[in-house]
């Protein structure tokens, strides 16, 4: 294993695009936002922090907790976009980090009050939910040192 570390370490924030599947054809107009199950975004970015860990190893500043959230908007109904923090901007890292992107297939979900019992049970029988995603990264910006 090679470990790839520069003299400076620069930290920037990266804005990701994650675009959720409705699956069964969308929800009706009768049914509410509220019974829809809405992401997990930051088991997701856990999940994304450690893809990065397995790509690349210890050359990644990506910690066992994953990516830092700093932000989510959730305007578009089924569209999140999240900022996150990533600890170290070198080509290596930023590679690791559209790989994993790339990689990630499917989101862990967060339920409403309406599937909170099923998903209790689920939980308890060992299976966990989740829903198709699609993750993308849309701009890096560079972070002064302070």
């Amino acid at each position: 294993m090679v470990r790839c570390r520069g003299r400076i370490s620069h930290e920037c924030l990266v804005q990701l695009q994650v675009v959720t599947s409705r699956g069964g054809g969308g929800a009706s107009k009768g049914a509410g936002e509220e019974s829809l199950p809405l992401l997990d975004v930051s088991a997701l970015c856990e999940e994304i922090g450690c893809r990065m860990r397995f790509l690349c190893g210890l050359a990644v500043a990506a910690n066992a907790a994953g990516i830092q959230v700093m932000g989510v908007r959730h305007d578009t109904a089924g569209v999140y976009n999240v900022v996150v923090r990533l600890p170290q901007a070198s080509p290596l890292a930023v590679t690791a980090l559209r790989a994993a992107c790339a990689s990630t297939a499917l989101g862990p979900v967060v339920a409403g009050r309406a599937e909170a019992t099923r998903q209790k049970r689920e939980r308890q029988e060992g299976t966990a939910m989740t829903m198709p995603v699609a993750v993308r990264v849309l701009h890096l910006k560079g972070v002064a040192a302070a």
